[in-house]
């Protein structure tokens, strides 16, 4: 999966009339515009930036958490099937798979 390298840092400009929150890289081609707000800047649109900016690292903690389930016994991993199945699924929406 190819992704904008890490570390993805947040921007915030402010500019006559409306704010512009940017997650990117040092490199600036490499940024993404995530949201343009009026006047006013909600705290809602500075949460999201702050979960998007976390997306790389949130996945590869998954997908080490998923290689420990995968290497549980058989009974270990009955009792965490449902766990496993939510971080598998949540792998592939982050690398834009199909559900299984």
């Amino acid at each position: 999966m190819a992704h904008t390298p890490l570390p993805w840092t947040i921007e915030r400009r402010d500019r006559v009339g409306y704010t512009t929150i940017t997650i990117g890289h040092e490199d600036a081609e490499r940024a993404c515009m995530v949201c343009e707000v009026g006047n006013e800047l909600r705290q809602e649109n500075v949460d999201n930036a702050n979960l998007i900016a976390a997306a790389p690292d949130l996945l590869a903690v998954c997908e080490e958490l998923l290689y420990l389930l995968e290497s549980y016994q058989d009974e270990a991993r009955f009792y965490l099937k449902g766990h496993y199945n939510r971080a598998t699924n949540a792998i592939r929406k982050a690398k834009g798979v199909e559900k299984q």
